[in-house]
């Protein structure tokens, strides 16, 4: 078996696929997820080994990533998508516990992400992206970050967009309280139109170029903060919320990339 890369992002995206088609279980049982068997559906549709090879395929994938298909299951269970145990009381479940059911939740779930068509992000993967810039801009912004990338992959959109909002917030303030001092910066941030005073201070003595990228990054981020934050209806979908998370990377990036010209006074 050639060696290849595989993390549990991508383990959760190919159960969910299996779970649209139902082809994850094990019918006998009444399971909608079945651990070992979606491991060897895995393994015929990605890997494809011979026939005198496949036995022997997927035991050495269970052995070397086993660990990574139980997390899946158990993440999708920990969001509400999945339960352990069989489809009814009394039903027939697997011995060993490797056996799932999808929740009613899951099922709303499901179709809202078959009709929508967004894409499950790689949360993992999104919160190694923010790692190097926590040094910079504090837990604050990690946490908040963190909280927008799991909102979106527990289909919590609203939500999301207000995390991203909250998270440039934080860069911003922790990009001031190095250029102005904190006592300075959060005495702005709390005053009257503060956030805008702030960005203002933040981008005097950048090029052009340079304040309207960060305005520009920051003034979507803080339209989707401030949508969240009303009491009215809000037409904020998968598509917003997706943006959402980009353009707070790209903030981060670029606040990072001019760390120096953002600081100095």
């Amino acid at each position: 078996m050639s060696d290849f890369l595989l993390k549990v992002d991508d383990c959760m995206s190919f159960y969910i696929s299996r779970l649209l088609t139902q082809d994850g279980g094990l019918s006998q049982y009444k399971l909608d997820l079945h651990v070992p068997t979606a491991i060897r559906t895995y393994v015929q549709h990605y890997i494809k080994p011979s026939s005198h090879e496949s036995i022997q395929v997927s035991h050495d994938v269970q052995v070397k990533y086993g660990s990574l298909f139980l997390s899946a299951a158990w993440e999708l269970a920990r969001l509400g998508i999945l339960r352990p145990g069989s489809q009814y009381v009394g039903g027939q479940d697997d011995a060993n516990g490797l056996g799932y059911s999808i929740t009613n939740y899951g099922v709303e779930w499901l179709k809202r992400y078959q009709n929508e068509d967004w894409l499950l992000p790689s949360y993992s993967r999104f919160s190694e992206l923010l790692v190097p810039f926590q040094k910079k801009f504090g837990k604050s912004f990690s946490q908040r970050a963190v909280e927008a990338a799991n909102c979106f992959q527990s289909a919590n959109f609203l939500a999301s967009c207000s995390m991203c909002g909250a998270a440039a917030e934080s860069i911003l303030l922790s990009i001031a309280a190095k250029k102005l001092g904190e006592e300075e910066a959060l005495k702005i941030y709390m005053g009257k139109s503060g956030r805008r005073e702030l960005k203002k201070r933040v981008s005097s003595g950048l090029k052009d170029w340079a304040i309207k990228e960060f305005e520009s990054l920051m003034g979507l981020l803080s339209y989707w903060r401030d949508e969240s934050a009303h009491g009215t209806y809000s037409e904020i979908d998968s598509n917003e919320a997706f943006m959402a998370l980009n353009h707070l990377y790209r903030l981060a990036k670029f606040c990072d990339d001019n760390w120096t010209e953002l600081t100095t006074v």
